[in-house]
């Protein structure tokens, strides 16, 4: 089982009479995700993807720009995904109903690099359209998924 980790692509600030949950993505990072979509589709073309992603509008925006050059086989948007603490995001893959191997969570600071971090046993911190692939080798299911039990397979940073 694999778990890709992708923060978000680069944001707009927030603007007065803004919310945090609908800023959009900027030009530096509608161009972080021509590197990301380039590296996606030479190294994960053939890889059947089930896709958890945050509802705002900056995370939604980083998937639509990859997702052409992904084989996925679910998608979903979860509120839970939503500037999650690690502890959130550790209790929705325990939870998680898997439709494959391959799982992309495309989520939010600090939860995902904490995230990384914790399942890697190393410190990571993502900037934006970073991308951290997570190999499990003696397991396949995400409730089985706990500190250091992962293997780090891949990493994508602009």
């Amino acid at each position: 089982m694999r778990l890709f980790l992708l923060r978000h692509a680069h944001t707009e600030k927030v603007r007065k009479g803004m919310s945090d949950f609908e800023r959009e993505l900027d030009e530096r990072g509608k161009k972080q995700l021509e590197g990301l979509t380039n590296h996606l589709r030479k190294n994960y073309s053939d890889v059947q993807f089930q896709i958890c992603c945050s509802p705002a509008v900056r995370t939604k925006s980083t998937f639509k720009a990859i997702e052409p050059c992904l084989s996925i086989k679910q998608t979903s948007y979860d509120h839970e995904l939503y500037l999650p603490s690690r502890n959130n995001l550790l209790h929705y893959l325990w939870n998680l109903n898997q439709f494959g191997n391959d799982i992309m969570i495309v989520s939010h600071n600090n939860g995902i690099s904490d995230l990384a971090s914790y399942i890697l046993d190393e410190p990571i911190s993502l900037p934006t359209c970073a991308l951290v692939v997570i190999r499990f080798d003696d397991f396949e299911e995400t409730s089985e998924i706990s500190a250091g039990l992962g293997v780090l397979e891949d990493t994508y940073y602009m």
